[in-house]
């Protein structure tokens, strides 16, 4: 039961890996830019905060990475109602997202095409094939 020396997805550096990509102190980055920015959201349920426009100025207020942010919304792990700037955009149609991976449009259609492929074994839609299937 070895473990491999690899190097870390976020930060470069090399770690014993047991089957993970990033190491230990981007981990607990991540750990704790979550419960700065949880707690930041839920005080004052500040999600519907209008004066919070951009990754940068909630990494500010929170004292979290943007990198850790910006995760942590892809993960769904955090919930904001708006997209911010410099914040997440759609893998397909590349529109801007509040979180997630998909825009509601996207994610609509992704499903159509599961449905479809299942009885008709279609392809499945690919990040980067939105032309190819006609997706905006």
């Amino acid at each position: 039961m070895g473990s491999n020396i690899i190097q870390c997805k976020q930060c470069g550096n090399p770690f014993k890996s047991a089957g993970g990509r990033m190491c230990p102190a981007c981990m607990q980055e991540i750990e704790n830019g979550f419960r700065k920015v949880a707690n930041y959201l839920s005080i004052g349920d500040a999600r519907f905060d209008p004066n919070v426009e951009s990754i940068d100025e909630l990494s500010e207020r929170t004292g979290a990475a943007a990198w850790v942010i910006l995760l942590l919304l892809r993960e769904k792990r955090v919930v904001i109602r708006k997209p911010l700037k410099g914040g997440l955009t759609c893998r397909y149609c590349r529109e801007p997202i509040a979180l997630g991976d998909a825009c509601d449009e996207c994610s609509n259609k992704l499903a159509a095409q599961l449905a479809t492929s299942k009885s008709a074994r279609l392809p499945v839609m690919n990040p980067g094939s939105a032309k190819k299937y006609g997706v905006r």
